[in-house]
């Protein structure tokens, strides 16, 4: 790959600061666009499923549900009377993670970034990378 060849990500959201850390920890050079100046506190994406569990360093993992909520069974309520509408149990699945971990999104992107070998964080425009 020619040096000034990158994948260009399009949003420093929850999706392309994971994306974009994915593909950096293969090597290859990335550079990820965002409105923001910084990451968004806000509350998108403060779930991880098994499936995007399964492609993290199980270290990582392990530390996420440290400092998050660990729900292997899922469960639907219905908002105006909150009587339960249906669950499931992740272990159904048969994945190497079988719940779901809930966590403020700055969090993974702070452990991401411990975690990862700094040649696998984006180069960023716009949006810091910490």
């Amino acid at each position: 790959m020619i040096d000034d060849q990158r994948i260009l990500i399009a949003g420093g959201g929850p999706v392309g600061l994971l994306c974009a850390w994915l593909i950096g920890r293969h090597g290859l050079p990335v550079r990820l666009f965002d409105n923001n100046s910084t990451v968004q506190m806000d509350l998108r994406a403060t779930t991880t499923h098994p499936a995007t569990l399964d492609l993290l360093d199980d270290a990582l993992v392990a530390d996420m549900a440290r400092v998050g909520l660990v729900a292997p069974i899922f469960q639907f309520l219905d908002r105006p009377s909150h009587e339960l509408v249906a669950q499931f149990d992740h272990a159904v699945l048969k994945k190497r993670h079988a719940a779901t971990v809930r966590r403020p999104m700055r969090t993974v992107q702070d452990r991401t970034a411990r975690f990862g070998p700094a040649a696998a964080l984006p180069e960023c425009r716009g949006a810091v990378r910490s």
